[in-house]
């Protein structure tokens, strides 16, 4: 039986693919329309069974045809001044390929896919144009469909006429139109079981008309769909309120009445859950038999809708979530505004950025994301690379247009002249942070932080705690502070802006289409914070293991207080507590998710960390895993220099290395940056906790951690006895509201609003054998999946295991020193996990969507970093676990 998840071409032939399978570049291989589906079928949307004809057959069949052959030129200068001409190359080019037979392989790749599904059964044969189904040209209506196709003669007929159909008059003058080239466009073709419908129609997930979000649009006629495209007959007409599914208008056609209203409330279900799936308006068509409703298409609202307003704003926590990974507790967030306002926004003013409405982070069902038209708009101020935000940070997003570009007038010529000279005083200002900028960083944190060490905590009057948090971020973010913070961000930007340009020319330049070689030249960058951290824990093990007596005290069963004591009587262990504790001075304010001021530190954990280091100090000398990763980097360092000697343009060679150096640069410091953030959040959860102790003792609070549901600014009336109202009361409530958050599931992408009412988890398909993502770290490697879903849960990566996370964050780099690839389900180029899997030569595909979800620890796994392809090739039993702790 074959079934749509089917992850295998019809016996192993490229010619022909099953519909669900997707494929390295999908909309080049099988055309946007199949690529589509296979979309829908990957998250588990109701699409009808089938195959797919693929772009390679086409080309083989056009290829095999001497007189098309001999005509390819004429049709590659066909323009619109040249039109006339269509009509006589259509009819030669048509003419030429019917006359020219189906390839033998072909033919034997369609029969075996054919009798796979079914002999006897009817199929609508439609076309998957490389061209079709784009928002601004959609070519409705342009190609060739055949419906209730039996036999396999009949099939045949089906593919070769939707294959002549691209060079029908008509979609030859529709691509020169459109500034296509008909002699490069190519088509797949879709076989797929027909669903005899008693109603079909479209739906549009926004209003083509008004281009608002929150109407649905459905039609609908008894019935095949093809009356109703064809305008033969009149439709039911229902128009949606998003989420509520209330009817806001409905007209009535000529026949039947077919619509009703719970099948307008599925339809309008499965429209929004398709438009979650591709992040932009969706135009779709459906067919319902019986209770069941289909899919058949779907492919962005053609209608150019009007710039997204607050119902189409758009909202990401694909890179927030590495921050902030779980619902924002009051004080995070006050810490959050804190930095926003007091830092962030005056900083980027400065810089030339006005900072307005609507905001760069929001809470949605208590979860912080972030506004990616404004992020889109802050990146095009701040540099001339486009920001691509999928690649760079992760995320399904729609295509978010720039703002028209203003009529140039006087006026605002002599506004831009103002702005060049404001442009260079800020550069003069900022640029003074660049000389020697990581030992300015390191400078100045250690000052800062150095000074607040002097006054601990506990001597701290009630007022002066209260003013502590405010106090750090002023000394960390004013002054001289400011203008190395002003630097760093340059620097960073800086590293994303050439990161973006390398992927570019690498692609262009060296044909490195799946960035594996871009990849490779941005790892190596050094002094990597958050790669250092997971490796200075294996050196600490490693340098235990040479000491057999202190080795076996450590493997010894206990908590670490108990630990603590014995290692007092052991030899070395005194010198092991210092470098412990060194280690802790350096790297004890990580956590998961360390900018959320609620997560506890390492240092406040040392068990986690401890057991860590046992399993290091467990590891056999093959499985050393800094040899692993010298030899991983080798074979990167090879590619490096094949590069070299495959770019021989000098000029082209240094502008290359140039980025390169640029990019790994600005990448290391944005983690310094990153780094010194988590720090000063863990100095404020420190004085946050002394207040909690304090109100604890005073009967405010039941328990320290409480404090985190007050906000910074409540410190002070609440330790001074000046709280309006109840105090344990509103902390109650606040726990309460954050529990209710914490049960729902929002999308990681939400355009418009989130109703948790009518919002349903994305669906997808639990027993899906090949996921798909973004390669950011190239290799191939083959393993068992250890699937972890929160860092300090206690669990063990074993040695050649593959690790499967929801994000990764600092907090998360000890767990990749024995991995052997990575998995991830959100992420970018630029994410935490992508940045050290490439330190690590790890092979990594992040942004996979439901990974930890759809892979089972235990499951036989093949990670392909160059495709961003993950295959599931063995299913291990429902209660396999990691190694426990």
């Amino acid at each position: 039986m074959l079934r749509n998840r089917c992850a295998h071409p019809a016996r192993g032939s490229a010619l022909v693919v099953t519909l669900g399978e997707s494929v390295d570049r999908p909309q080049e291989s099988v055309g946007a329309k199949a690529a589509q589906l296979a979309r829908l079928i990957g998250v588990g949307l109701p699409v009808p069974r089938g195959f797919c004809v693929t772009v390679r057959a086409f080309r083989e069949f056009r290829e095999a045809s001497r007189g098309f052959s001999a005509m390819s030129a004429d049709l590659a200068r066909l323009s619109v001044k040249r039109l006339p001409e269509a009509a006589r190359l259509s009819a030669q080019a048509v003419a030429s390929l019917a006359a020219t037979p189906l390839p033998p392989g072909l033919e034997a790749a369609v029969r075996s896919a054919w009798q796979a599904l079914g002999e006897d059964q009817a199929y609508a044969v439609r076309s998957s144009a490389t061209v079709e189904d784009a928002a601004d040209h959609s070519f409705a209506g342009q190609f060739e469909s055949c419906l209730d196709v039996r036999g396999l003669e009949a099939l045949w007929a089906a593919i070769k006429t939707c294959w002549l159909s691209l060079y029908a008059e008509r979609a030859l003058i529709y691509q020169v139109k459109r500034g296509l080239s008909p002699e490069t466009a190519a088509m797949a073709v879709i076989v797929q079981e027909m669903v005899h419908a008693d109603a079909a129609g479209v739906l549009f997930t926004a209003d083509p008309m008004s281009g608002s979000g929150g109407r649905l649009v459905i039609e609908a006629v008894p019935g095949l769909a093809d009356a109703l495209v064809s305008g033969k007959a009149t439709p039911d007409r229902l128009v949606l309120e998003r989420g509520t599914w209330r009817v806001l208008e409905r007209a009535s056609g000529t026949g039947a009445r077919c619509l009703t209203e719970p099948l307008a409330r599925r339809l309008g279900e499965l429209g929004v859950a398709a438009e979650r799936l591709f992040g932009e308006p969706q135009d779709l068509e459906w067919a319902a038999q019986g209770d069941r409703v289909f899919l058949l298409q779907s492919r962005p609202v053609t209608r150019r809708l009007p710039s997204p307003g607050p119902e189409l704003e758009v909202w990401t926590n694909a890179n927030a979530m590495e921050a902030l990974p779980d619902v924002v507790t009051p004080m995070a967030w006050s810490l959050l505004q804190t930095l926003l306002q007091d830092f962030l926004n005056p900083l980027m003013r400065r810089l030339g950025i006005e900072v307005a409405p609507p905001p760069l982070v929001a809470l949605i069902a208590g979860r912080a994301y972030l506004n990616l038209g404004l992020l889109r708009r802050l990146a095009s101020r701040i540099g001339p690379v486009e920001l691509e935000v999928a690649s760079a940070f992760g995320g399904q997003y729609p295509n978010l247009r720039p703002a028209a570009t203003p009529r140039r007038t006087v006026a605002s010529r002599a506004l831009a002249l103002r702005g060049l000279v404001r442009a260079l005083k800020i550069a003069g200002w900022s640029l003074q942070g660049l000389p020697r900028q990581s030992q300015r960083i390191e400078r100045w944190g250690e000052g800062v932080f150095a000074g607040f060490a002097l006054a601990p905590l506990p001597t701290l009057s009630d007022e002066d705690l209260a003013r502590y948090p405010h106090t750090l971020l002023r000394l960390a973010t004013v002054g001289e502070g400011e203008r190395t913070w002003a630097a760093a961000v340059w620097m960073a930007v800086g590293g994303v802006g050439g990161s973006v340009a390398l992927f570019k020319l690498a692609r262009r330049w060296l044909h490195d289409h799946d960035g594996s070689l871009a990849n490779c030249l941005l790892a190596r960058a050094g002094n990597m914070d958050s790669a250092e951290n997971g490796l200075a824990l294996y050196r600490l093990a490693a340098w235990a293991r040479e000491r057999p007596a202190l080795a076996r005290a450590l493997l010894a069963p206990g908590p670490f207080a108990e630990l603590e004591a014995r290692l007092r009587l052991v030899p070395f262990g005194p010198e092991f507590l210092n470098r412990w504790r060194a280690f802790l001075r350096e790297h004890g304010h990580q956590a998961r998710g360390g900018m959320d001021v609620a997560q506890p530190r390492w240092s406040e954990m040392p068990e986690g960390l401890l057991d860590m280091l046992r399993a290091s100090l467990e590891l056999a000398e093959a499985q050393d895993p800094i040899r692993l990763l010298d030899r991983r980097l080798e074979q990167q360092a090879q590619r490096v220099v094949d590069c070299r000697r495959r770019l021989r343009n000098p000029l082209k060679r240094a502008v290359l290395f140039a980025l390169a150096r640029l990019g790994q640069r600005g990448l290391r410091q944005r983690e310094k940056v990153k780094n010194a953030g988590v720090r000063v959040v863990a100095e404020v959860r420190q004085a946050a906790l002394e207040a909690g102790r304090r109100l604890t003792e005073r009967g405010l609070l039941l328990e320290p951690r409480e404090v985190f549901f007050l906000k910074l600014e409540e410190l002070e009336p609440a330790l001074s006895g000046r709280f309006a109202g109840d105090l344990r009361a509103a902390v109650a409530a606040r726990r309460a509201q954050h529990a209710r958050h914490d049960a729902l599931t929002p999308p990681p992408v939400i355009v418009g609003s989130y109703q948790a009412d009518h919002s349903p988890a994305p669906a997808f398909d639990p027993d899906q054998e090949v996921l798909w993502g973004l390669g950011v770290s190239p290799g191939v490697v083959i393993g068992r999946a250890c699937v972890i879903r929160q860092a300090d849960v206690g669990a063990r990566v074993a040695p050649g295991e593959i690790l499967v996370a929801p994000y990764t964050d600092p907090g998360w780099t000890p767990y990749f020193l024995s991995a052997a690839g990575i998995v991830v389900d959100i992420g970018g180029l630029l994410s935490h996990g992508s940045v050290v899997a490439r330190e690590y030569g790890l092979p990594a595909v992040v942004n996979v969507g439901p990974a930890t979800q759809i892979i089972r620890t235990g499951d036989r796994l093949e990670v392909n970093g160059a495709l961003g392809r993950v295959t599931i090739l063995e299913r291990a039993p429902r209660n396999a676990s990691c190694s426990s702790v």
